[in-house]
């Protein structure tokens, strides 16, 4: 089986988390499977790829008159190769990215599908966040992709609705949520983090960016408050950079104004974010991924966030009342503080409620199996 692995990479933490999700499940059930990435889910970096043993995925017209084997020896693919595509976007359709939808960037994507399904290839759009549409060419990209798509999956409620106002009820359209639960990362850093120790703070650059001028004016403002509560309560802090420059300059803009050193964590891969995550004993996260790694893995978390997908993951999860308004911080910091004193209070997510999101996760992997 070959798998094309599309808009997961390594060019954020969550990308990369997705991407690495997938290599896992998908080797689990077809040991001897070849994962294929594109070369802009990879950021062009084709030499941590091929180092990951993962092939590239080429459209090149020459290709077709090369040898399998000779391609092999190169990591390369052709789409007439690929079994089914595995999309893993995370959120890439709807109005908030109608500036990159056009009616030629369309085109391109409609006979990107159509080579893929006219070669005998499943497309399966993993959970991920849709809508809203009501932009022109927002729409028709998605329509697009529900022309060529075998299913599509909704990663919560909201973009589920999205989608059936846009298509009416379908088949096609299911609603299963984020599948990085699944992922149990195991790497010698957490070694170095004592368990249950630390409160953890993981900011996002799009609180700066994709929000009203209020919340981006205030937010790093917020961060900090909370930070300097947590020391004053007698925590120990980690500031972790969950991506990359963006985040790393909220970090340093936060560490002077505390009143004490705290640790910063960055340069790290998904596997390891997620990990030092699940040691912690309480988690603030701006990141959607950093989100699901604390809830997934029973950590006390709570989220600010600049889309529908954040509360939405919150009530998948039963702890809706989690979301922080950076507006009013001493709400916030009652909430962190009354679930540092009592494990059993409503912050704290329920281990059925885990589990019971893992089989959802696995019942999705179950559906996209029948397909080939």
């Amino acid at each position: 089986m070959n798998f094309l692995i599309d808009n997961a990479g390594f060019v954020n933490k969550g990308a990369e988390l997705m991407l690495r999700s997938v290599i896992e499940k998908t080797k689990e059930k077809f040991p001897g499977r070849t994962c294929i990435v594109t070369p802009h889910s990879v950021g062009g970096i084709y030499s941590q790829a091929i180092g990951e043993g993962l092939y590239i995925y080429q459209k090149s017209k020459i290709l077709k008159y090369l040898p399998e084997k000779l391609l092999k020896k190169v990591y390369f693919v052709k789409p007439s190769q690929v079994d089914m595509l595995l999309d893993a976007g995370g959120f890439q359709f709807g109005d908030q990215w109608a500036a990159m939808f056009t009616k030629e960037s369309n085109e391109r994507a409609r006979s990107y599908y159509k080579t893929l399904k006219d070669g005998g290839a499943k497309l399966v759009f993993l959970p991920q966040a849709f809508g809203p549409f009501t932009n022109a060419h927002a729409i028709e990209r998605m329509q697009i992709v529900f022309e060529y798509a075998d299913i599509l999956f909704a990663r919560e409620k909201i973009s589920y609705d999205y989608l059936i106002k846009l298509f009416g009820e379908s088949p096609k359209i299911v609603l299963k949520p984020d599948f990085t639960n699944l992922i149990k990362p195991k790497v010698p850093l957490v070694q170095f983090i004592e368990n249950k120790r630390y409160v953890c703070v993981v900011p996002n650059r799009k609180m700066i960016s994709d929000t009203s001028k209020e919340v981006s004016e205030g937010y790093v403002a917020f961060l900090t408050q909370m930070c300097q509560f947590f020391i004053d309560q007698g925590e120990e802090l980690i500031l972790l950079n969950h991506e990359g420059k963006g985040d790393e300059d909220i970090i340093n803009k936060i560490r002077p104004q505390l009143s004490k050193e705290v640790l910063m964590l960055t340069d790290l891969n998904a596997l390891e974010v997620k990990a030092i995550i699940g040691k912690t004993k309480l988690l603030i996260s701006s990141r959607f991924h950093g989100v699901v790694s604390g809830l997934s893995q029973g950590v006390c978390t709570f989220a600010t966030g600049w889309s529908h997908k954040y509360p939405e993951l919150l009530a998948d999860y039963k702890v809706s009342e989690n979301l922080l308004d950076i507006m009013d911080v001493e709400t916030a910091k009652s909430k962190v503080g009354e679930a540092l004193k009592n494990a059993n209070s409503i912050h704290h997510v329920k281990p059925e409620v885990i589990k019971s999101l893992e089989a959802k996760s696995n019942e999705m992997w179950d559906q996209v199996w029948k397909l080939k």
